[in-house]
C-alpha cells in the first residue's frame, strides 16, 4: 500500500458488500469477492455478522410496528411538535 492511501475500513466494506448481497442482483464473480474479503480476515466475518444482525432487528422492528419512523425527523420539524 502507498504511505498516504488508505483502504475503505472495514465497517465500511462490510456494509458495501451486505448491501450488495441483500440487493437480489449480485453476480457470483460478486459473491466470490465477497466470501474471498470474508475469508481473509475474522475482522470481516465480525463486521458483517453485526450488520446482519442490524438488519435482522430492524425487520423486527417493522413487523411489529409497519408505521415507525425509519428516517430520523429534522431538529426543526421536532421542535414544532
Amino acid at each position: 500500500m502507498r504511505v498516504g492511501s488508505a483502504a475503505p475500513s472495514v465497517p465500511k466494506t462490510a456494509a458495501r458488500y451486505f448491501t450488495r448481497l441483500m440487493s437480489g442482483t449480485c453476480t457470483d464473480e460478486e459473491r466470490r469477492e465477497i466470501n474471498a474479503w470474508l475469508d481473509a480476515s475474522p475482522r470481516h466475518w465480525c463486521a458483517f455478522q453485526r450488520l446482519g444482525r442490524a438488519w435482522s432487528n430492524l425487520a423486527l422492528i417493522l413487523e411489529r410496528d409497519p408505521d415507525v419512523e425509519t428516517a430520523p425527523e429534522s431538529h426543526t420539524d421536532r421542535d414544532t411538535h
